[in-house]
């Protein structure tokens, strides 16, 4: 059975210190919120939360990856926490007694891994906890603890001044709302005044002092009687007296408190930061302003500190990042010094190898920084002599680190610190790279200012170093292992062990390269996902602000957005189109269809783009062709689509000539040419060469000034490969060029030919624009539930379902929707299928069995996905999916699956449009 907690020992002291606070049921803070998503970022979890522990729950103060306020206590993993005197560990939840049963461990997706540090007192109440969580068993390393303790203090020493502050506020209230009562007991608050721990102090209009408390005449080394009179601008070392005097007037005239940042000057000259609070009041009838200051050099100091820290423990997750991969020493160690410099922050890094020679020199082998020929003139050496007595040198004598606090000061940096100094150097540490026991090299680091690199910073360095060494021992054992390989190869190439070796390695190859297409078909599918989904929002919202009332201008700009969505969305069709024809899985759909309609269909696609240009679309069609044919449409007019978008981009004016013509005709098939000529710019023979190659156009140039991805003819030359046929261009240059496409297309039966000119007769006098009217169900009232995490997606959706005259409830994710499901009467589910909590197959399979017990009639569910990969539609019907919609989806296209799945055939007004 799963342990509940007991009482803490001292839980009467504990809930009376958690009270102090004030800080229960308040609002979310945002600063606390940073803190928890630093240590989900620095422990790599997925959540990360501070929780504090009352009476008889778990109330959440920030949270990262999760949504949560509170919980009851007994469950409550920080109840556990509170009772150790460091950080609780449980790598794995099903493995620990206490937890294995909980039911946020047992269930699906539950917690696995958790790491608490108690937020604790200076008394040594346990008030609660700081988290990080992960549905996976895991461990820590040393790296991670400490920073996961170092931002437990942060979160108290946070606590402990919010409740300062919110004492200082209400204090300030207080002086507020009794103003004539202070004018009549000036004397007693002048002693508490004086005696104020907080640097309190009074200055009137012209930024003369007043009255001041003890701590602040101490704060800044003044006598009362020294300070008393003196003028702000006598101890501030920011602001100008002229300065000074402009913003006391304008915060007496607009009686606002004010809270700010500055630095004052001590007696003694010292500067140092503070933190003021300010409120204008009036004493003895003149306006004055009441001032609270606050020396926080600590703080900052503590906030510089734990930055430092980030960014040493960032460079060392960075070279292990880099470590999994790296395949070449030099490569690995530029990269390392372009992570310490561009990401971390520092002014220089650099790698120097120890070379064994007379003089005992160092390397360099990587750099990146403020360099401006420092290595070069340094000539470093590793000998113990003068120039070996640096911190370089003496770290690859000793195998130890060696951090130069102040480069100016530091009488081992004397040699280089001229030059050191002219190039921004003020500290640094130089770390030696060690392999069994002896040390090859030494990665050296310098900082802009002094003092910038901590003990416990030097610590995260140094295990970055010891990492970077132990990665560069690995390249060079497997180059020289992986040369040995070859010449075993090479000698036993006749051995059948060597050819069962081949064998081997062959079988490995091709289990690398089946993992390979399959993380590839996983990153299309997410890439696909990733991009549709905000570009489904983007082009939604778009086709819905085009229905309403819209100024000419206003109705260009939107039509030139557009254009815009449609050319990404084409380019995302061109990269998963791409990826399925390498794979293997494009697959054609021929049917019955006529070639008239095509070419009208990819007219009409360019005629607004081609008017814009002065640009005629003209189409011409051969009389001998038959009335239709068996072919996959989709994929000619694929090919003719890119055929004419290209004529059209590079013809500035003139007509682009669509024509079909039939060549020859043998055993019921007619050999078809399909050609699009224009009058632009040309292409000449070299450029020609290259123009069915992936992701190449005719030049750098025309890449520079048109776009596009380089696919779009080399997708049209395996299309037609698809379908034997036979890609072809002439150009001329300065003259225009024709592309065609040859192809053997069956005849279709001669019924399909007569009703398919039927058909395309009718089309003629039809009106061809996409049916968006609202549905209509005999009268009777449609209601769907959409489900999607994104909250842009929803919103689209709703309105999309409105306009057709459809109710829509919506729900953020599969738990949810679940819920309304059995609590409400629904006539169709629309749901995305990747979600977090509860994902659409999950949705889809509970409902499917829930209808299974309750023996009622099963409700149809679409799938409404961004992944428009084949395997998609294969998941969403084995998980019970009646349909599937693809993001970006327009309104037409919403309505007709609307009528495919709600309306009665019987119903004409609910057929879908034409």
């Amino acid at each position: 059975m799963m342990k509940i907690a007991p009482l803490a020992k001292n839980e009467q002291a504990r809930l009376a210190a958690l009270r102090s606070l004030d800080v229960l049921d308040t609002d979310h803070d945002e600063k606390l919120n940073d803190l928890v998503r630093l240590a989900a970022h620095i422990c790599q979890t997925p959540l990360a939360a501070i929780s504090l522990i009352d009476e008889d729950r778990q109330w959440v103060m920030a949270i990262t990856g999760a949504e949560a306020r509170e919980t009851s206590r007994d469950i409550a993993f920080c109840s556990h926490t509170i009772l150790q005197d460091g950080i609780m560990l449980v790598p794995d939840a099903l493995l620990d007694e206490r937890f294995f049963d909980h039911p946020n461990v047992a269930c699906a997706s539950g917690v696995r891994f958790y790491a608490g540090v108690p937020l604790a007192t200076e008394n040594g109440e346990n008030l609660g906890s700081l988290c990080v969580v992960d549905i996976v068993p895991r461990e820590l390393n040393q790296a991670q603890l400490n920073a996961l303790k170092m931002l437990a203090g942060q979160v108290m020493v946070y606590l402990n001044f919010r409740q300062y502050r919110s004492k200082l506020k209400q204090y300030v209230d207080d002086i507020e709302q009794k103003n004539t009562q202070l004018r009549r007991e000036s004397e007693k608050n002048l002693a508490i005044l004086r005696n104020a721990s907080d640097g309190i102090h009074i200055v009137d209009d012209a930024g003369y002092l007043i009255e001041a408390s003890d701590s602040f005449c101490t704060m800044l080394g003044y006598s009362r009687d020294e300070l008393i009179g003196k003028n702000v601008a006598q101890w501030d070392a920011v602001f100008s007296g002229h300065e000074i005097v402009s913003n006391i007037a304008q915060q007496i005239t607009s009686q606002t408190r004010s809270e700010f940042e500055t630095h004052h000057r001590r007696k003694d000259g010292t500067v140092f930061a503070v933190e003021i609070s300010g409120m204008p009041l009036e004493l003895d009838g003149k306006m004055v302003v009441f001032n609270s200051s606050r020396d926080t050099t600590l703080r900052k100091q503590e906030e510089v500190a734990l930055q430092n820290s980030n960014r040493a423990l960032a460079a060392l997750s960075s070279v292990n990042r880099g470590l999994m991969h790296a395949s070449d020493e030099e490569e690995l160690l530029q990269s390392v010094c372009q992570t310490l410099v561009a990401e971390c922050g520092y002014r220089l890094a650099w790698v120097g190898y120890l070379e064994h020679d007379a003089d005992q020199s160092v390397r360099p082998v990587a750099q990146c920084g403020f360099e401006q020929g420092y290595l070069e003139s340094a000539k470093i050496v590793w000998a113990d002599t003068g120039r070996g007595n640096g911190p370089m040198g003496k770290a690859a004598r000793t195998g130890k680190p060696q951090i130069v606090r102040n480069i100016l000061t530091d009488e081992s940096m004397l040699p280089w610190r001229e030059a050191a100094i002219k190039r921004g150097y003020e500290s640094g540490i130089a770390l030696p790279l060690i392999h069994r026991g002896k040390v090859f090299g030494v990665l050296s680091i310098y900082a802009a200012s002094p003092d910038a690199i901590s003990q416990e910073e030097a610590m995260f360095l140094e295990e970055m170093a010891n990492d970077l060494a132990y990665g560069l021992e690995s390249i060079r054992v497997r180059k020289e292992r992986d040369v040995a390989l070859e010449q075993l190869a090479q000698a036993n190439a006749q051995i059948e062990e060597e050819r069962a070796h081949l064998v081997d390695r062959v079988t490995e190859r091709t289990t690398q390269l089946q993992m390979a297409n399959h993380a590839k078909d996983s990153f299309l599918a997410t890439m696909s996902h990733e991009i549709r989904t905000p570009l489904a929002g983007l082009l939604g919202m778009m086709e819905l602000l085009g229905l309403s009332d819209l100024a000419s201008k206003q109705a260009e700009l939107l039509g030139a957005a557009q254009k815009s969505g449609h050319s990404l969305l084409r380019i995302v069709n061109d990269i998963l189109d791409w990826s399925k024809i390498e794979a293997g899985k494009l697959e054609l759909a021929p049917r019955a269809a006529t070639i008239s309609d095509m070419l009208k269909s990819v007219t009409s696609t360019y005629a607004q783009i081609a008017s814009e240009k002065d640009i005629h679309l003209k189409i011409e069609l051969d009389p001998k062709l038959s009335d239709a044919y068996f072919f996959d449409p989709l994929r000619v007019s694929q090919i003719l689509n890119n055929f004419t978008s290209n004529a059209i981009k590079f013809t500035e004016r003139g007509t682009v000539r669509i024509r079909a013509d039939r060549i020859t005709r043998h055993n019921g098939n007619e050999t078809i040419r399909f050609s699009v000529q224009d009058n632009g710019l040309g292409i000449s023979a070299e450029q020609q060469a290259r123009l069915f190659r992936q992701y190449e156009q005719a030049s750098a140039e025309t890449a520079r000034m048109y776009g596009g991805t380089g696919l779009g003819l080399a997708i049209c030359r395996r299309l037609a490969e698809l379908m034997d046929g036979e890609l072809s261009v002439e150009s001329t240059l300065g003259r225009g060029s024709t592309f065609s496409f040859t192809v053997d297309l069956p005849v279709a039966a001669q019924l399909e030919q007569d009703r398919l000119r039927r058909h395309s007769d009718d089309a003629d006098t039809l009106d061809e624009a996409p049916d968006i009217s609202p549905l209509n169900n005999d009268g009777k009232r449609i209601s769907l539930l959409i489900v999607d995490d994104h909250p842009l997606n929803r919103m689209l959706l709703k309105q999309q379902l409105g306009m057709l005259g459809v109710t829509a409830d919506a729900a953020a994710d599969g738990a949810e929707a679940l819920g309304k499901y059995q609590a409400g009467a629904y006539d169709l589910i629309i749901t995305d299928c990747h979600m977090p909590e509860m994902d659409g197959y999950e949705l889809t399979f509970r409902i499917r069995e829930f209808e299974k017990r309750a023996g009622g009639t099963r409700i149809p569910i679409i799938a409404w996905t961004a992944n428009v990969l084949a395997e998609e539609s294969d998941r969403c019907g084995h998980a019970g999916m009646d349909d599937l919609l693809t993001k970006p989806t327009e309104l037409a296209d919403l309505r007709t699956m609307l009528v495919k799945w709600l309306v009665r055939p019987s119903a004409p007004q609910r057929q879908p449009a034409v």
